[in-house]
């Protein structure tokens, strides 16, 4: 097939003129392409000094273990998913150096239905971090529990699946499983932590009276103070110091306070000038429930952090309010209290109070037991309270 002769001259126009707009159209190219090279130069020469984006920045943020973690963990099961026991770690601090970390936590691990724990105490924990990748092995007495999860990218809170060993109680009788059974088509149980932040500060809140030898029935106290929280040493608890004031409360001007937290557990005593116990806040270790008082724990609200209780969290005997501090049927005053950490804001009075929290009793979470007593003049008075609670 033969070109037609003016398909030829259109060929050779149309090449003509692009030989002739070739120079000029590869300067216009070189004048556009120049200005974005050396902003694309310029742009990878900020990336390497660290002056990249936000996200960039965001990804470097370091991730740690270290701090109070507060656990909370499936029931032991059977093969046929039937609970077997409850409880496992409970609350303790970590202390992270590179990718590893190690420290202790209180746990517990009872038998539906019964209140004293089958095998409690002080677990040791070691474990590794790669990135956001946990690995946690905690020794509980004769049970081995073993965590594997995800710590979220701002360190405060982690969750996964654990395994565990058969344990026993002191007597050698059966306290805790083997996790998972072999009839269960899973990896593991699932767990979660929480990281609770130091309690150090001032407070303001409350002791809302609900009864006691006094006749302070239904009465709102203001009170108001601070705490120091001793730094993290890897221990299942750190204690607590501080100050408590209070305004037109009767049974009492001015006091110290001294005791513990581990997760977010607390329990204080009330102490006075010469180091005589007081009165309580929060169940004292090792008691059991055994004086009456439910748990104080730390809670998360609009604005900061709480430390609270439901129902009867708090007693005191005075000479002003006489009785004792064994338990809450002998004490001068007992009743709930909430007290807000810097700046935070208790619930109303009316919420802590009601005929429904009274009726709840005791709080869900599992309070701390065996919380070695951290050194303190004090300690005897505390160590002679909860043995006579026992007595009783």
């Amino acid at each position: 097939m033969h070109a037609h002769p003016n398909d030829r001259r259109i060929c050779q126009t149309t090449h003509e003129r692009s030989s002739l707009g070739r120079g000029t159209w590869r300067n216009s190219l070189l004048s556009v392409m120049l200005p974005v090279s050396v902003m694309l130069l310029a742009t990878m020469m900020l990336s390497a000094c660290g002056g990249g984006s936000s996200n960039n920045s965001a990804t470097q943020i370091p991730l740690t273990l270290s701090g109070n973690w507060q656990f909370t963990m499936s029931p032991q099961v059977d093969q046929n998913n039937q609970v077997l026991y409850l409880g496992g770690l409970e609350g303790g601090f970590l202390l992270q150096n590179s990718g590893s970390a190690k420290g202790s936590t209180e746990y517990a691990v009872s038998i539906p239905g019964i209140l004293t724990p089958c095998s409690a105490g002080s677990a040791t924990v070691t474990g590794t971090i790669s990135g956001q990748n946990v690995n946690l092995t905690a020794m509980a007495g004769t049970q081995t529990f073993t965590l594997t999860g995800t710590l979220s990218l701002d360190s405060s809170t982690m969750s996964g699946t654990y395994t565990s060993t058969a344990g026993t109680a002191s007597d050698g009788s059966p306290c805790g499983s083997a996790e998972p059974p072999a009839g269960l088509n899973i990896s593991g149980l699932q767990w979660s932590a929480a990281l609770v932040p130091p309690m150090t500060g001032p407070f303001q809140g409350n002791f809302l009276s609900m009864g006691g030898s006094t006749a302070l029935q239904n009465e709102d106290f203001s009170v108001w103070g601070s705490l120091t929280q001793a730094q993290n040493a890897g221990a299942s608890s750190a204690a607590l110091t501080g100050a408590l004031n209070v305004g037109t409360y009767p049974c009492l001007d001015t006091a110290s306070v001294y005791g513990q937290i581990s997760g977010n557990s607390v329990t204080l005593q009330i102490l006075g000038s010469d180091q005589s116990i007081l009165g309580l806040i929060g169940e004292p270790v090792d008691s059991n429930g055994a004086t009456g008082l439910n748990p104080v724990n730390v809670e998360p609200v609009e604005g900061g952090y709480v430390l609270s209780g439901v129902g009867p969290s708090y007693l005191l005997a005075t000479s002003v309010c006489p009785g004792n501090v064994e338990d809450v049927d002998a004490a001068g005053n007992f009743g709930s209290v909430c007290l807000g950490l810097n700046g935070a804001s208790c619930p109303q009075a009316a919420d802590l109070t009601s005929p429904a929290a009274k009726a709840a009793g005791p709080a869900l979470t599992t309070p701390a037991h065996a919380v070695p007593v951290v050194a303190s003049p004090s300690n005897r008075n505390l160590q002679d309270v909860e043995h006579h609670a026992e007595i009783d």
